[in-house]
């Protein structure tokens, strides 16, 4: 249990500290404040700007992914697809026809 101490900590750590909007107004209000600096130099907004890389090479992984998938009949599925595209809107027309103050005499 012991070995483990530290990584409590530092997940504690990471999950408690988050700049508040009040933090911010507090540091508008002060002289010397700058909460630019201090949003920039926190340590949430560190993760996360640490964080892109690894989310940038998820990217790049998920991207291979689809373009290696191949689709029979694709065309078929485009037409398809369309033609659905074009039930719904027609759909559309016919309910805005329907519940057209015109018509509901």
């Amino acid at each position: 249990m012991l070995r483990l101490w530290p990584y409590y900590i530092v997940t504690l750590f990471l999950v408690a500290f988050h700049l508040s909007y009040n933090t911010l107004l507090n540091q508008l209000r002060c002289k010397d404040g700058d909460p630019e600096n201090l949003l920039r130099n926190s340590f949430y907004q560190f993760q996360a700007d640490r964080a892109i890389t690894d989310l940038e090479r998820q990217m790049k992984v998920l991207q291979e992914e689809r373009d290696a998938i191949h689709i029979e009949e694709e065309d078929s599925l485009e037409n398809y697809y369309s033609l659905l595209e074009q039930y719904k809107n027609l759909k559309m027309d016919v309910r805005d026809i329907i519940f057209s103050p015109r018509y509901c005499e």
